[in-house]
């Protein structure tokens, strides 16, 4: 179970999930990937402003170092940069895109390179309502 404030700042512990079965081939990516959230100052920002704060993997939470870039077609857009990762390093920023509403990510994308073997990979969430 996941505890937040609503900055998104997590109070609790984070208990993973078990899968049956993982590709040997994406495995690696799991444990520095998982459902990304923005964490919010608790005051006001403006375009260019930054800070630290945490973001959340399958492996737990993390730290990063966020700056947001303004509002576009409704959304707040946001990089995170020097985002500690356990078996990869970033390449460039990470790019959020919020949905204000809600205080979630719609869209988060960014590239790591394996430390061990130098692959790049390029990961995306998105999220997404389904009508039924």
């Amino acid at each position: 179970m996941l505890q937040w404030t609503p900055l998104a700042v997590r109070t609790g512990d984070a208990r993973g999930f078990a899968l049956r079965h993982v590709d040997p081939e994406i495995a690696p990516f799991l444990a520095e990937a998982g459902i990304y959230l923005c964490q919010f100052p608790p005051n006001p920002v403006r375009p260019g402003d930054s800070w630290s704060g945490s973001t959340t993997a399958t492996g737990g939470c993390t730290s990063a170092r966020y700056r947001y870039r303004g509002m576009e077609r409704g959304r707040a857009l946001f990089e995170l940069t020097d985002i500690r990762m356990s078996s990869h390093e970033q390449i460039g920023p990470m790019t959020m895109t919020v949905d204000p509403a809600a205080g979630i990510p719609v869209r988060v994308e960014y590239r790591v390179r394996g430390r061990q073997t130098g692959r790049i990979s390029r990961f995306v969430q998105v999220l997404v309502r389904e009508e039924g």
